[in-house]
């Protein structure tokens, strides 16, 4: 089983069977993580002053941001589980070489979009 991709995309790593089960334990982990996180958003580091006044909405925009965040993590643990099997069986080369710029490009854009309601929020 694959156990590693390069910025490729390509395996350069391998190991036994039973590191399958590693990605879904993390995943599971991350989603149970997160879940508890999103329900104190007063607990977040905001890059502004969080008051009275726009306390409602920076609060709403974390949580989102967290929950969506969580939602792409867990999708994108199960694109690269799929990947591994795929690569595992002979019918897949890796995770292709557009992978990595996509998963950044949405992670990160979910990061400045949230960043940027928040700010205008303040």
């Amino acid at each position: 089983m694959p156990s590693h991709f390069g910025s490729s995309g390509i395996p350069d790593a391998w190991s036994s069977k039973l590191s399958i089960w590693l990605l879904p334990g993390i995943g599971a982990g991350l989603y149970l993580l997160l879940t508890i996180v999103s329900k104190f958003p007063h607990t977040f580091n905001f890059p502004w002053a969080v008051t009275e006044e726009n306390a409602e909405r920076q609060y709403l925009i974390g949580r989102t941001m967290v929950i969506s965040l969580k939602a792409e993590l867990i999708w994108l643990f199960a694109y690269i589980e799929f990947s591994t099997i795929q690569v595992a069986m002979g019918k897949s080369n890796g995770l292709g070489k557009a992978f990595l710029p996509i998963t950044l490009i949405i992670v990160f854009g979910t990061i400045v979009i949230c960043l940027v309601k928040g700010y205008k929020a303040r």
